[in-house]
């Protein structure tokens, strides 16, 4: 159930293509918080998915500074940027750090901090990665 009286937000990365899940997971050598499997029916679409979906760090564990809840979202991953590098051009894979706070208007709490520091901005350059902010406003 959606908190209408506090700030949150939840954040993930995701590694997104059509790929060998498994293979993925082996090489990186860090357990997923959820794996998708391309070729299910899209939720929202007819068609199927030929994509598969690897989520990392799942985070739901509200900071006011997100860079908190990133660095957690990230720890496993820090160290493995090569392996990730390597990975994105062996597989054809897309990295996504996504940032989904949401804001309360009437809330009298600090607002999220929604800029990254440069430590995590390095390291998803370096991995080739996209930031997602996918924030709500009520």
């Amino acid at each position: 159930m959606f908190d209408f009286e506090n700030h949150s937000c939840h954040t993930y990365f995701m590694v997104i293509g059509d790929f060998d899940k498994d293979a993925f997971i082996g090489a990186l050598g860090v357990t997923p918080t959820t794996v998708g499997a391309g070729g299910v029916p899209h939720r929202f679409r007819s068609e199927l998915d030929t994509w598969t979906d690897i989520t990392y760090g799942d985070n739901r564990e509200y900071c006011f500074n997100i860079n908190d809840m990133i660095r957690e979202t990230l720890a496993a991953l820090f160290d493995k940027a090569d392996i990730l590098k390597r990975l994105r051009e062996e597989m054809n894979v897309k990295y996504y750090l996504v940032s989904s706070p949401k804001i309360i208007s009437s809330c009298k709490k600090i607002k999220p901090i929604l800029s990254l520091d440069r430590d995590i901005m390095a390291f998803l350059c370096d991995i080739g990665a996209d930031c997602d902010l996918d924030y709500y406003v009520y």
